[in-house]
This record gives C-alpha cells, structure tokens and sequence, in this order.
C-alpha cells in the first residue's frame, strides 16, 4: 500500500470540534500582520553580506572572519543567551530567507507570495547561536531525507501505528502519552536514517540552496517570555515555505537545476480534508505535501528540535500552527520555558 492508500485508510483524525476550530482560526491569522516582531527600521534593513563563503546560514562576521556574538540577558531558564545574526538575504549561502505574512492556514496549492505587501525586505536577523548551530548542522538533512518517498511513507506508516495504539484522537492529549509517541517517533524515524544513511546523504548533497519564507524568529507582543521567541531566547523560527533548489547530473554529465515548492499551508489543507472525510479528493500533489511536512517535523524532533505544526503535533498546541511550522531548540532541562 502506497503513501495515499495509508493516508486515506488510517490518518481519520479529526472531530467536529477540531474543524470549528481550524475555521475559527483561519479568521484570526488573516489579520495578523505582526505575528513575530519582523517589521524593523529600513535602515537594519541594509542587506549587508558575510564574508564567508558556501555558507548554508550566512552569520555575520567582522573584518577578522570571527563571528559577531552579542551575550543576552538571564533568562527564565538562568541562561544568558548568545547571539548571532543571521544575514537572511546573502546570495552565496545555502539558506536564504525572507519573512511573508503570505501563509494562511489552508490552500489548495503551492506558489510562492507575489503580492510586495506580503514580503518583507531581507535582513539581519538576531538568533541564538545554539539554534543558528542546529539549523546549520540539521535543516538541510532533514529537508533531504523528508523529500524522499521512502522517508515519508515510512513516517505515515508510523503515526498511523501510533494512533492504533493510543487511540486516533492522540493529538488532543498531553502528558505520558505525547511523550511516548515523541519517544517511538524518534527511535523509529532514527532507525531509518541509520538503514538509509547513503541515500540520504547523496540527497543532502543534491540541495544547492534552500530559500525558507517564515514569519520571524523574535516574537511579538502577543508572546509570552516563555516562548521560544522570547528576546532572551531566540531559540524559535515560524517556517512555512521552503523553496528547494536541487542540482544533479544527467546521463551526459550535464548539470541539470530542478526546484519544488514545499508550503505548510497545502499540508494543512489536506489534512483538514481528511479531517472532514474528504480525503478521496486530494491530488496527488496535497497529498505529497502533507507527507512531506509530517516527515520533515518527525526529522527535526529526531534531530533534537522540537516543532508546533498542525500536520504532526501530539497536542492542541497545533491548532495555533496552521499555514506554518514552528520549529524550536529546546533547553535541556526544559526548565522555565515551554518544551516546545
């Protein structure tokens, strides 16, 4: 049985309530312009370039090449934070980025944002240098391996055991069993890298660059100094575009440049159409997405982050995530702040 056959047969998780609530939410982020504290000064906006070279995530440096690190205050956690600024829109790097308020929750289909309201200008943006560290070592490996049809047949299968086992409402729960299905998601998605670690790797080493559309890393007002996106933290990014940029070579040697599109907001389509029963309508193409973004979240919680997604979250958490994935670096011990 193939990816759809077991989407369809056993990804039956939503109740009424749940849909409710994802219409209800849908209202509320269309009117959300400052969702993370993103809009800043034209003049931070200044698009100065690292002076390093083949970067995955260009980090500003000084004259000497020696990272800018500035130290933060203590934070809830009895952390001081370190700080580095990534340089979104240096065309060298293999990450580049911009932030969109283009990301309602639900959409039938991919396309980059083409209204300039809805982007704004590439920046520096400050970041814990732990998490700039995981994104560096991390995203790209997991963009790869969750692209793979194999990665994602094998993580739809997984969930779909785990909710026979703990019942197909888990996402609602919180406590032992959320830690449970992290622990046997994790166990179960490693045990895979470590089967398939060439092909993935010859994946990794496929992506040319990644252009990631996401809405901030500090958060806004409406946040509480226990989140992530706190501005003693800085330990959290709201993705929800992921423009892959692949080279490869054909039978005559010749380089061949191919993207895709992965956007958050087509996966939540498609699982809110499953929800609702609707799931015989999906394309091919919803259905690719959807399976794309669980793998991609099941990659990262394996690597050690941690992610509020409505595609793959344990807990209700998710149903503040639609149109984005909210992928985070925990502190260990969580200690102060939010597991996730």
């Amino acid at each position: 049985m193939g990816i759809r056959g077991v989407f369809l047969k056993n990804f039956q998780w939503t109740r009424s309530s749940l849909i409710l609530g994802a219409f209800t939410a849908l209202s509320l982020y269309a009117t959300e312009k400052d969702h993370d504290g993103v809009t800043s000064a034209p003049q931070q906006q200044n698009g100065v370039k690292s002076s390093a070279s083949k970067e995955f995530m260009a980090l500003e440096r000084d004259a000497s090449g020696s990272l800018v690190r500035t130290m933060g205050e203590m934070n809830r956690n009895g952390v001081r934070e370190t700080f580095v600024n990534w340089d979104e829109g240096a065309s060298n790097a293999g990450l580049i980025g911009q932030v969109t308020w283009d990301y309602s929750p639900f959409r039938p289909s991919a396309g980059m944002p083409t209204n300039p309201q809805d982007l704004v200008q590439p920046t520096k943006r400050r970041i814990s240098e732990a998490f700039a560290n995981f994104l560096n070592k991390n995203m790209k490996f997991c963009i790869a391996a969750a692209s793979m049809p194999a990665m994602q047949l094998h993580v739809t299968k997984a969930m779909a055991a785990i909710k026979k086992e703990y019942g197909s409402d888990y996402k609602t729960q919180s406590g032992s069993h959320g830690l449970v299905i992290d622990m046997e998601m994790k166990k179960s998605v490693g045990d895979f890298f470590s089967k398939n670690a060439d092909a993935i790797n010859k994946e990794v080493q496929n992506i040319a660059q990644v252009k990631l559309l996401h809405q901030g890393i500090a958060g806004d007002e409406s946040h509480h100094d226990t989140s992530y996106h706190a501005a003693d933290a800085m330990r959290a990014i709201d993705m929800s575009h992921l423009l892959v940029v692949k080279k490869t070579k054909n039978a005559k040697g010749e380089t061949v440049t191919s993207t895709k599109l992965w956007q958050h907001n087509v996966s939540s389509y498609a699982e809110r159409a499953v929800d609702s029963g609707q799931g015989d309508s999906l394309s091919d193409e919803q259905m690719g997405q959807h399976a794309f973004w669980q793998a991609y979240g099941a990659c990262l919680q394996q690597k050690g982050g941690a992610i509020i997604s409505y595609d793959s979250q344990h807990t209700g958490a998710g149903m503040k995530h639609q149109g984005h994935m909210h992928v985070s670096l925990p502190y260990d011990p969580p200690g102060s702040y939010n597991e996730k």
